[in-house]
C-alpha cells in the first residue's frame, strides 16, 4: 500500500504542476482537482456521521498507512498553491473566475480557510491582473461580489471585512 500512496502522491504533484500548463482547460481542471483535494485533506468542522463526505477526520490516528497530519499539511500546501495561482498577474479571466469559485467552495465548507479567502478577495479587488480588458474586469468584479455575498451569509469574524468589500464592489444592503 505504500506503493499506492507514492503513486497517489506523484499524481497529486503532477496535477498541482498543471496549474502552469499551457492549455487553459487543463489549468481549469487542475483548479477543480485542487479544490477537492483541499476539502478531502482538511478537517471538517462537523463531519457527517454517515461518512458521506470525505475529510481528514475519517482517518483514525493509528491508521496503518495513512498519516492524517501529513495529508492535512499537503492539503494546506495545495490551498496555498490555489491562492498563489489566483493572485498571479497573468491568470486568465476564465481561470480567475474558476479559482474564485473554488476558493468560495472551500471557505464555505471549511471555515478555517475563510480568513485567507477573504484576504485573496480583498487583494484581487485592489489589484486585478493588468491583462484583463475593461469588460473582463467588470465580469471578475461581478463574480467577486457574488462570491463575497455568499461568504457574507456565513456568520464569521470576517463579516465586517466582507461588508466593506461588498460596499467597495457596489453592493447595496
Amino acid at each position: 500500500s505504500s506503493g499506492i500512496n507514492a503513486e497517489y502522491g506523484h499524481l497529486k504533484g503532477f496535477i498541482l504542476e498543471a496549474l502552469d500548463a499551457e492549455n487553459e482547460g487543463i489549468r481549469t481542471h487542475a483548479i477543480k482537482f485542487i479544490e477537492v483535494l483541499v476539502l478531502c485533506q482538511s478537517l471538517h468542522p462537523s463531519p457527517p456521521e454517515d461518512g458521506s463526505e470525505v475529510c481528514i477526520n475519517l482517518i483514525p490516528p493509528d491508521h496503518a498507512t495513512l498519516d492524517g497530519s501529513s495529508l492535512k499539511a499537503e492539503g494546506g500546501v495545495a490551498f496555498q498553491s490555489l491562492v498563489n495561482f489566483t493572485t498571479t498577474q497573468t491568470v486568465t479571466p476564465m481561470n480567475l473566475m474558476t479559482s474564485i469559485g473554488s476558493l468560495t467552495n472551500v471557505a464555505k465548507q471549511r471555515p478555517n480557510f475563510l480568513g485567507p479567502v477573504v484576504q485573496v478577495f480583498e487583494s484581487l479587488h485592489a489589484n486585478l491582473p493588468p491583462t484583463l480588458s475593461k469588460s473582463q474586469v467588470s465580469s471578475v468584479r461581478k463574480q467577486l461580489k457574488l462570491h463575497a455575498t455568499a461568504l457574507f451569509k456565513i456568520a464569521s469574524p470576517f463579516t465586517a471585512r466582507l461588508a466593506g468589500l461588498l460596499s467597495d464592489l457596489g453592493a447595496t444592503s
